[in-house]
């Protein structure tokens, strides 16, 4: 039976779009709230129950936040992260990632859609190389106190450094799209996990919600300057991540240009992918979705599929508007 998902069972931040305003709230946890708000959540504090979306990205987007000493790490395996000017806490983080690759996009297509994806208001953290750094700082100029950039190469990815160079030259040999893809995506395609975990290990903003979102996910300016994530639906379990089913696209495939869910549900679909990984190495395994779909076949409690319509764009971009809160029915699949 399908789960029916109207604006009603989310929680989180509730909204539609600016055609017709609706108010602003935001779902403070029951623990925390004798503590002072902090990020998403004072602003939302802030903010009267008669904000409309549009005055609420208006807001966020202007917020100058005070300065406070700066934050260093190193996870294990990176070269280097940049230094956080004035951190600030936020109840949502999207990790994505930039390398410089032959692709069937040219590079002044993915510079165009990154700079529409790092325009979002929204923490993120974001893996590259040491030549991307000023300009992505630049892109994040409106929000460098929620901004994490994690230097990196991906010869250090665990794709890389795991499997060999004659595996992977096996897996380029037998992929049935090997004009248009080469091993470099292939690392890509399966690190996202990886990313997504390491990402959730580090936490810099404290969120409680982290999605990877592919950087070439906005291919239009429509949502620039606001927030990918308003609504996460309350069916999403603590231990679930959440994705797109694009099966009735492409036969046996999820959207791998969206993950996200809690810690406890990151960390277990980690474990699940990457064993999901090993168990099909005999066959091919560089792309991303099919692989996302099997593991979600093989434990069936672990994802939480959402279903497409046809009425918002680009079905396989169709996450942002069911997480803005534009789709009226939004209906999540058959497991």
């Amino acid at each position: 039976m399908s789960l029916h998902c109207r604006e009603r069972t989310f929680s989180a931040v509730k909204s539609s779009n600016d055609v017709q305003p609706t108010t602003f709230s935001s779902k403070v946890s029951q623990a925390g709230q004798k503590s002072a708000p902090t990020g998403l959540r004072a602003l939302a504090h802030a903010l009267n129950s008669k904000t409309t979306v549009r005055q609420a990205d208006q807001k966020i987007a202007s917020v100058v936040l005070p300065e406070e000493p700066n934050a260093t790490f190193r996870p294990a395996g990176l070269q280097a992260v940049n230094q956080i000017v004035g951190t600030v806490n936020s109840d949502i983080t999207i990790v994505t990632a930039y390398f410089k690759i032959s692709s069937k996009h040219s590079t002044s297509e993915y510079k165009s859609w990154m700079a529409n994806m790092l325009s979002l208001t929204e923490a993120m953290v974001i893996f590259t190389t040491l030549d991307m750094k000023e300009d992505i700082l630049k892109l994040r100029s409106h929000a460098r106190n929620r901004t994490k950039v994690v230097l990196t190469t991906l010869k250090e990815t665990s794709m890389a450094k795991r499997f060999s160079s004659r595996f992977w030259g096996h897996q380029h040999s037998i992929d049935r799209e090997k004009r248009i893809h080469n091993i470099n995506l292939y690392w890509i395609w399966n690190e996202k996990s990886n990313f997504l975990k390491q990402a959730a290990d580090i936490n810099p903003f404290q969120s409680s919600f982290l999605a990877w979102v592919d950087i070439g996910y906005f291919r239009t300016k429509t949502y620039n300057g606001k927030r990918m994530i308003l609504q996460i639906p309350k069916q999403l379990k603590e231990d679930q991540i959440m994705l797109l089913d694009i099966s009735p696209l492409a036969k046996g495939f999820y959207g791998g240009g969206f993950i996200g869910g809690f810690k406890p549900g990151i960390e277990r679909w980690h474990k699940a992918y990457y064993a999901t990984f090993e168990a099909n190495m005999n066959g091919f395994v560089g792309s991303d979705q099919p692989l996302m779909y099997k593991t979600c076949q093989r434990i069936r409690d672990i994802c939480l599929p959402v279903k497409f319509d046809k009425k918002h764009g680009d079905p396989w971009f169709f996450m942002t508007p069911y997480l803005r809160g534009l789709t009226k029915d939004n209906v999540l699949s058959k497991k």
